[in-house]
């Protein structure tokens, strides 16, 4: 199993069968601001009041800190045919102890609908709980990011629960609650290799 300390050498790059998830590294850094830039990318994340260039901002210095000190675990996703940074994926919040971690994914508007979230997801997630031991993780998106709940809901994720948001930024819309446990994700696994 690898350990927050093993880890602090470098992260592992993984594969699915389309795409290379990449550890971030400096040189994403330019391209992840670019696509924090873009309104549609940012649309649903840290949802406050905040223009959302500051919003996007605060965003970024949140993923430079947290792969800093491996609180967060940043994948730059490199589809095949691109060979550049289409996206990120992640698991914050990341308590090895505890098991549990919580997933995280953007991706460049020109790679929408093509299933690529979702395969960059289970690439993670199969890293997660098969390599890190999360028995436990934790999906979350805006209440009308369909797009997001779909990406949940294909890698096995179930509903739990809806948080409001409180006070003047109440707009009448929650953030959704997902979980995946390593039961339920071994389980679809076992399922896989019998079809």
């Amino acid at each position: 199993m690898l350990t927050r300390q093993s880890l602090l050498s470098g992260l592992p790059e993984l594969h699915t069968e389309r795409i290379k998830l990449r550890p971030l590294g400096v040189e994403d850094y330019q391209p992840l601001r670019a696509l924090l830039s873009l309104p549609d990318v940012i649309r649903y994340m840290n949802r406050n009041r905040r223009p959302p260039v500051e919003r996007a901002g605060r965003l970024f210095r949140q993923i430079q800190s947290g792969s800093a000190s491996l609180e967060s675990i940043h994948y730059a996703i490199i589809p095949q045919e691109m060979e550049r940074m289409a996206g990120l994926v992640s698991f914050q919040h990341w308590h090895e102890k505890k098991g549990e971690a919580q997933i995280g994914y953007l991706l460049d508007p020109a790679c929408w609908g093509q299933g690529l979230a979702a395969e960059a997801a289970a690439g993670l997630l199969s890293f997660g709980i098969e390599s890190l031991g999360l028995k436990r993780i934790e999906g979350r998106c805006h209440e009308r990011n369909n797009a997001s709940a779909k990406v949940l809901l294909k890698n096995g994720f179930r509903y739990i629960r809806r948080i409001g948001l409180a006070g003047p930024l109440d707009d009448g819309d929650g953030v959704l609650v997902y979980e995946l446990t390593s039961e339920v994700y071994f389980a679809m696994d076992d399922l896989k290799k019998k079809n």
